[in-house]
């Protein structure tokens, strides 16, 4: 695996392969973490575990649809879909995440955002992501779900300076690494109740001689 991206998440395995020698902090990975949790959930098994099960988020949508008025009805009318309980959770939920990826300001999309923010600190507590990267996040989870690209995901910035990398066969980074893979471990089993979401790999790349 070669390249500067953080990750890469292949749905064709559903398997995630992180490559260490690109990431270059430990927060550099727990961001790589969040997303690509999200890439292999899917936004919307993401969203169960954020709310803490299925039932749970569907509450909160279905007492957000409750303000919304005719949002909800127009989405429901659109996509022709019945006006029952779990019609008015599914539209609460697409209406308030394309509100979230297109920047709409509104105290609705400030709630998910802070409910999306407490989960990630629960598992990462001096991980910080603003408002605004949750926004790209949510809107680049999304974009690559409804492409229905089977290719891989790339995840984490393409142009970033690889810092493993540097010496990655010294002991420091030999224990940077061996941290890292600690971490994220862990903290799967946090955000999943389980430690087996996914594969995780950290790979650290051979240097050209």
């Amino acid at each position: 695996m070669s390249g500067k991206f953080y990750a890469a998440y292949v749905p064709a395995t559903g398997r995630i392969a992180y490559v260490a020698s690109n990431i270059p902090s430990v927060t550099a990975a727990q961001r790589g973490f969040i997303e690509g949790l999200f890439q292999h959930e899917g936004r919307h098994k993401g969203f169960d575990l954020v709310f803490g099960s299925p039932a749970m988020k569907r509450a909160w949508f279905l007492q957000a649809a409750k303000s919304m008025g005719k949002d909800v009805q127009n989405w429901l009318s659109y996509y022709n879909l019945p006006d029952t309980p779990e019609g008015r959770a599914k539209a609460a939920e697409e209406i308030i995440v394309d509100w979230a990826k297109t920047g709409k300001v509104h105290r609705l999309v400030d709630r998910l955002l802070a409910k999306i923010a407490a989960w990630i600190r629960r598992a990462f507590p001096r991980l910080k992501m603003s408002y605004a990267e949750i926004r790209q996040m949510l809107a680049r989870v999304d974009d690559w779900m409804e492409s229905g690209e089977e290719a891989p995901r790339l995840i984490g910035p393409l142009e970033a300076e690889p810092a493993f990398g540097r010496g990655a066969g010294s002991e420091k980074n030999q224990r940077h690494n061996r941290k890292s893979t600690h971490l994220l471990i862990e903290s799967s089993k946090k955000m999943t109740h389980a430690g087996n979401w996914c594969y995780v790999r950290l790979q650290t790349k051979k240097q050209p001689t």
